[in-house]
């Protein structure tokens, strides 16, 4: 029997209530059954969902290490397919996913990283219109070793580089610093983005919606708790998202990406020293953050660097800014439900 060319690996922690779901999702797709697996990794156990994976031949690995680096590392050395792709338990795949991620590796066998766009549901599966983290409305198809940084920048503002399950790669570039990945918390999709660049080869950020992104409250999304809750989980996330930042610069050896990675870095601190009351501290990401602007010539960048300062003088006003703003957001994206 000839070996599946894609692995499909869904990832579930302490969260079950939308797996089945995503499972059918892939095992509905056009493309043949024959020619991808599927692979669950999850912490928990329950008898019913196992029964029906076995059945509908799914491999379980049962891992309660922390750390979604960590449990990808651990689920990637059971792929036997040369593309690997993910899907986060409470997101889904359209139907024609898999049968485009096959047809545009096989066309092109220097394509390397490959990223999809996708559409924000809620909870019970309704499209909303307002998309979660942007959205890639234009594709790029560009060679790695050609990458310079406003091509960096503008595939972030696509957010090309970001979100698990719209991303798909060749196992081949992955292999050789995967234990570099069980150093990752939360941001695998940026660590598989910038390893990408550093090997020559072709990177694909496609406009098509192929993946369904869900919204809900167990997603992470903090727009409905109050104000002291939102700091404290905002300060938590973000020092997870640094920590990654850091491990990805780390292992970085390429000169232009580096000045961006170290960016990222700067970025994400000065995000946490906005929900600080260290003002000294502040100051000083905000001097590093200005002197990035050159790899941060944005919009989004300029806005938050003035934002800082605002935080300098008026902490808590701006921190309660801050949550209003994020929780009309939030609210936004939910009432969003675009009608048939």
């Amino acid at each position: 029997m000839d070996k599946p060319y894609i692995s499909v690996i869904i990832t579930a922690y302490n969260r079950k209530e939308f797996l089945k779901e995503a499972v059918d999702s892939v095992l509905n797709q056009t493309l043949d059954r024959s020619k991808f697996e599927i692979i669950v990794t999850k912490n928990f156990e329950d008898e019913d969902l196992d029964n029906y994976l076995e059945e509908n031949g799914i491999q379980i690995i049962l891992d309660k290490v922390k750390g979604i680096g960590l449990r990808l590392r651990n689920s990637i050395k059971y792929c036997s397919g040369e593309i690997i792709t993910f899907l986060e338990d409470d997101d889904l795949f359209h139907k024609e996913k898999l049968s485009k991620v096959s047809r545009t590796f096989k066309k092109d066998d220097k394509l390397i990283y490959y990223h999809d766009s996708y559409y924000t549901i809620d909870e019970y599966g309704q499209i909303l219109q307002k998309p979660m983290l942007g959205n890639p409305k234009e594709s790029i198809y560009l060679n790695s070793f050609d990458i310079d940084k406003n091509v960096v920048l503008k595939i972030h503002k696509l957010s090309g580089a970001g979100h698990d399950s719209c991303i798909s790669f060749r196992k081949s570039i992955i292999i050789g610093i995967i234990e570099h990945l069980s150093r990752i918390t939360v941001s695998p999709d940026a660590f598989f983005f910038y390893q990408a660049l550093l090997v020559n080869g072709n990177i694909f950020i496609d406009a098509e919606k192929l993946t369904y992104y869900r919204f809900h409250k167990s997603s992470g999304v903090k727009g409905d708790i109050d104000f002291l809750n939102f700091i404290n989980q905002s300060k938590r996330n973000w020092s997870y998202t640094l920590s990654d930042s850091r491990t990805i610069f780390s292992i970085n050896n390429n000169e232009t990406l580096s000045k961006i990675l170290y960016c990222n870095v700067v970025e994400t601190q000065l995000q946490i020293s906005m929900l600080e009351k260290d003002r000294k501290k502040l100051i000083t990401h905000l001097i590093q953050y200005s002197k990035c602007l050159g790899y941060r010539s944005t919009i989004n960048s300029k806005l938050l660097l003035i934002f800082g300062m605002v935080f300098v003088f008026l902490p808590r006003t701006s921190q309660k800014f801050y949550y209003k703003l994020k929780k009309r957001e939030y609210q936004t994206i939910k009432n969003s439900i675009r009608s048939n």
